[in-house]
């Protein structure tokens, strides 16, 4: 995902838009979601992941001064992740203003 994010990037300053990479969130070790509910996913993705301060400190001012935030993911299936990142980054003072995937899964069943 760094690699495709890095690669975003470079074409938006290539149309003259400034863009830059800051992988400011870490996942912590856990167990695969496939096969979990999306209540579970949800429980499981809120401790999954920490943000490195120092990172997050070197994002902030870009921020204050109106860079865009915007998460990165390979894969929404229920939007845990993405919801679990964006309490983390809000946490620390940085608003999420969007976010981007490459793939969705399509809901099949119960979402609970």
């Amino acid at each position: 995902m760094v690699r495709l994010a890095r690669r975003t990037a470079l074409t938006l300053r290539r149309s003259g838009l400034p863009a830059t990479v800051v992988s400011a969130v870490r996942a912590r070790p856990r167990p695969d979601s496939a096969g979990l509910t999306a209540t579970e996913r949800a429980r499981a993705a809120a401790g999954a992941y920490a943000v490195d301060p120092r990172r997050i400190s070197a994002l902030r001012p870009a921020n204050r001064a109106g860079a865009w935030v915007v998460v990165v993911d390979d894969i929404v299936t229920t939007g845990a992740t993405l919801a679990a990142v964006t309490a983390r980054l809000r946490q620390a003072g940085v608003p999420v203003r969007r976010a981007a995937v490459l793939a969705a899964t399509r809901r099949t069943g119960s979402s609970s």
